[in-house]
């Protein structure tokens, strides 16, 4: 299960996402300039959160409370 609680600020966006993602397969839809990109951006590890956490099954990702920022 993919488990995503993060904030970034692009610009004047204020991306902010908690979601769980329990299927492999997951959909992201919305209006052009919603975050859409960037949230994927952030999943890759291509963008860093400014906080959160990015969890993947027992591995963490991202952690900015732990330090923890993987490739």
């Amino acid at each position: 299960m993919l488990e995503i609680s993060v904030t970034r600020r692009l610009g004047s966006l204020r991306l902010q996402v908690d979601a769980r993602c329990p299927y492999a397969a997951t959909a992201i839809l919305g209006p052009s300039g919603a975050g859409k990109t960037s949230l994927l951006n952030l999943v890759a590890g291509l963008l860093r959160p400014d906080q959160g956490e990015i969890r993947l099954d027992d591995t963490v990702l991202f952690s900015s409370r732990q330090g923890i920022d993987l490739p």
